[in-house]
């Protein structure tokens, strides 16, 4: 019964239902509290949600059930590593590795760890090693594509991204990466079909969202973009830059009140932004014509974006 309900969470999860998924597995739990796979798949599934305190101590959990869970550790490194806590991540990394040196991913959460360090060359050995014990891992693959990207190897990165894809038809990382190199090289239709793909495979991934509406944008879809700037600032409203874009895709459609808005929220969040600030500048300064409320944002708005 334990294990049907873990079966349960795992089909719910391909699904996309994470919160039925999530029910499954504390079902299970319910069951045999003992279930350190069940506290393993339930904490990646917190983590995904957003809850990283519920996630580590799930992880916790699991290895307190069952020292040589690797997939536990590997999973608490990744937490760790999303952190900032590159030391607890690299421990729980190796720790993985020393119950399991064959362990895809912990050799790949590894090298993307020693690749936020500038280590390349570390990367790239655990890249390797990550794909000997599983020669179709596919974020592994994309692993090596990104590092070929960053030595200005186009075509070795369309190669690996094309492997991962075999290995996994849906994977996310991978159309985004493809996206960004047709967008690079001018095929504009392209590249919003490579993002298309990667916000289907996932849509709560802000960057895609960004990189699709800005790609919509530069084709003069300006609803498009709108929507999708919209969705990427509803799971990561930090982004300055999207909050500009935002700002110049509402300018462009006439809606110089929410432009204004979003150059605001742009300039809250990144001040010496240049090309916000002139371009606030510019739209307060047609307002400012059009009522003395206006004139009066227009005289805030010198304030603000005078020179520091």
């Amino acid at each position: 019964m334990v294990k049907a309900q873990c079966g349960l969470g795992v089909l719910l999860t391909k699904r996309g239902n994470l919160e039925a998924a999530i029910e499954a597995y504390n079902a299970a739990l319910r069951l045999n509290p003992d279930y350190s796979l069940a506290h393993c798949n339930l904490g990646l599934l917190l983590q995904r949600r957003g809850d990283a305190h519920g996630a580590e101590a799930c992880f916790d959990q699991a290895l307190q059930l069952d020292a040589s869970n690797v997939d536990a550790q590997s999973n608490l490194g990744a937490l760790k590593h999303e952190r900032g806590d590159l030391e607890g991540a690299t421990a729980a990394y190796r720790a993985a590795l020393s119950h399991d040196p064959n362990h895809a991913k912990a050799h790949h959460n590894l090298a993307m760890l020693l690749k936020a360090q500038g280590d390349a060359a570390g990367c790239d050995r655990h890249l390797k090693k990550a794909l000997k014990a599983d020669p179709d891992y596919a974020d592994a693959h994309c692993g090596v594509a990104q590092q070929l990207h960053a030595k200005g190897d186009t075509k070795g990165c369309v190669a690996s991204c094309h492997k991962a894809l075999t290995a996994d038809p849906s994977h996310a990382a991978s159309h985004g990466l493809l996206g960004l190199l047709c967008q690079a090289r001018g095929d504009g239709d392209e590249a919003v079909a490579s993002f298309q793909r990667a916000v289907e495979a996932d849509p709560s991934h802000a960057g895609f969202q960004s990189h699709l509406g800005l790609a919509l944008h530069l084709r003069g879809d300006l609803v498009g973009a709108e929507a999708h700037y919209t969705a990427a600032l509803a799971a990561d409203p930090t982004l300055g830059n999207v909050h500009s874009n935002l700002g110049g895709c509402l300018r462009a459609r006439g809606d110089v009140k929410g432009a204004v808005a979003s150059y605001r929220r742009a300039l809250a969040l990144e001040p010496t932004h240049a090309k916000v600030r002139l371009e606030v500048v510019d739209l307060v300064k047609y307002r400012a014509f059009c009522s003395e409320r206006l004139r009066n944002d227009y005289h805030d708005f010198l304030f603000i974006c005078a020179p520091a």
